[in-house]
């Protein structure tokens, strides 16, 4: 049994495919980490351009979304208050 075990050892070290294969499945991983890192990196570099453009004083500032909204609400709320505020109370 010993010996059997020694036989598919040294056949696993020896072997010229197994040793293509691992160094196949090897190289793939060093690439899709590679690949991984690249994204992280462009991701990153894409938020600071986002910051930096968001600070700069050349980039005119807009509001967001949902304070145009409150903004326009409050408006709209401004402009009704006179017809609310003459029309009779509701009983």
């Amino acid at each position: 049994m010993n010996s059997d075990y020694r036989a598919v050892r040294l056949h696993i070290l020896g072997c010229r495919a197994i040793a293509a294969a691992i160094e196949e499945r090897i190289e793939r991983a060093r690439l899709a980490i590679a690949s991984d890192l690249l994204a992280a990196e462009s991701h990153a570099r894409a938020e600071r351009v986002l910051e930096t453009m968001r600070d700069a004083p050349h980039v005119p500032a807009t509001a967001t979304v949902v304070q145009q909204i409150v903004a326009d609400m409050v408006l709209s709320f401004d402009d009704a208050a006179p017809a609310r505020r003459s029309a009779p109370p509701a009983d």
